[in-house]
C-alpha cells in the first residue's frame, strides 16, 4: 500500500483500494472439486480490470533500481541489456544487473520465472571459448543463440534469419 500512497492516492480511493487488496481469499476449482480457501497476502487479482494498473504502480520503481543499465518493460516482461568491450566485461555487467534485479524482486516479494529467463550475447564477430555463467540469485540463466522478444525472433548475430522463416 506504500507504493499506492507514494503515487499520491489518498482518502476514499486509498481506503477502497486497501479494502480491495487486503485479506482476500482464493480457492481452486478443478472440475467441480474445490480446494480449501487460502488468504492471499500479496499481489493483485489476476484477470481483474484493476490488475494491470495496480501491477504497473507496483513495479514502476523497478528500472530506477538497476544502475547504469538499460531495462525495458512491457506488461510483465522485462528485457535488460548492456554493452561491454569484450565478452567477459559484458557478462560481468549482466551478472551485476541480474543481481540488482534479483534483490529488487526479493525486496518486493516478486518471483521471477527463471524457466523463462534467458541471456544472449550479441556480437557481429564470432566468439570462442567458455563464456562466464550468468546467474539470477543462485539459479543459472540459460544462454541462448535465439530468443523471442514481444513476438520477434532475434538471433545473436542480428541476421533476422529466424524471424524471416516465420
Amino acid at each position: 500500500m506504500g507504493k499506492i500512497q507514494g503515487k499520491g492516492i489518498a482518502g476514499e480511493v486509498y481506503e477502497w483500494l486497501k479494502d480491495y487488496l487486503t485479506d482476500r481469499q482464493q480457492f481452486t476449482d478443478l472440475n467441480g472439486a474445490y480446494s480449501s480457501s487460502q488468504t492471499v497476502k500479496y499481489g493483485v487479482p489476476q484477470g481483474s480490470l484493476l490488475g494491470p494498473r495496480l501491477f504497473k504502480i507496483y513495479v514502476d520503481d523497478f528500472p530506477d533500481n538497476v544502475s547504469e543499465r538499460w531495462v525495458y518493460m512491457f506488461a510483465d516482461d522485462t528485457t535488460g541489456y548492456d554493452i561491454g568491450d569484450n565478452i567477459d566485461v559484458a557478462t560481468d555487467k549482466l551478472n551485476q544487473m541480474t543481481g540488482e534485479i534479483y534483490e529488487w524482486c526479493r525486496e518486493n516479494k516478486i518471483t521471477a520465472h527463471i524457466g523463462k529467463t534467458e541471456a544472449m550475447i550479441l556480437s557481429q564477430q564470432p566468439f570462442y571459448g567458455p563464456v562466464k555463467l550468468i546467474y539470477f540469485g543462485d539459479e543459472q540463466i540459460k544462454l541462448v543463440t535465439t530468443t523471442q522478444s514481444l513476438g520477434v525472433t532475434i538471433d545473436n548475430r542480428l541476421t533476422w534469419k529466424e524471424q524471416h522463416k516465420k
